[in-house]
């Protein structure tokens, strides 16, 4: 769980739905997804959950990381499970996070302008050219 709690109540709902509808309590669901009870009863709160309990959630759920980031509050628009590797590698790298909090800053038109550029620079690099760090 993170440190700073901040309530996320359509997370809270979504949790509470996806247990209803499977016909499990908090205690049999976070035996199922691989986390603590009270882990889940936090989330149930409304508390904020940190990425490896999110990761644990979508694959209980089978649904993307990116949707449960959505219920959260957070913009990362229409995602498929495809994504989940690029919202990791920005969560683990102080850099990735860095620049996406500045991409936050920019209007959606140069938001989309600058993940065309990237989408670009990734298709046409060679393979046996250096990633750059």
């Amino acid at each position: 769980m993170s440190s700073r709690p901040v309530v996320i109540s359509k997370l809270a709902d979504w949790l509470k739905g996806e247990c209803e509808i499977r016909g499990m309590s908090m205690r049999a669901a976070s035996q199922d997804i691989g986390v603590s009870h009270g882990t889940l009863s936090r989330i149930a709160l409304g508390l904020t959950p940190d990425l490896d309990t999110l990761e644990h959630l979508a694959k209980w759920a089978n649904v993307s990381l990116g949707y449960l980031l959505n219920l959260m509050g957070y913009e990362v628009g229409e995602v498929g499970t495809h994504d989940d590797a690029l919202i990791r590698a920005i969560h683990d790298n102080p850099i990735m996070r860095e620049t996406a909090g500045v991409l936050r800053l920019l209007s959606a038109t140069c938001q989309r302008e600058v993940l065309h550029y990237a989408r670009y620079v990734r298709d046409t690099q060679q393979p046996d050219e250096p990633r750059a760090t």
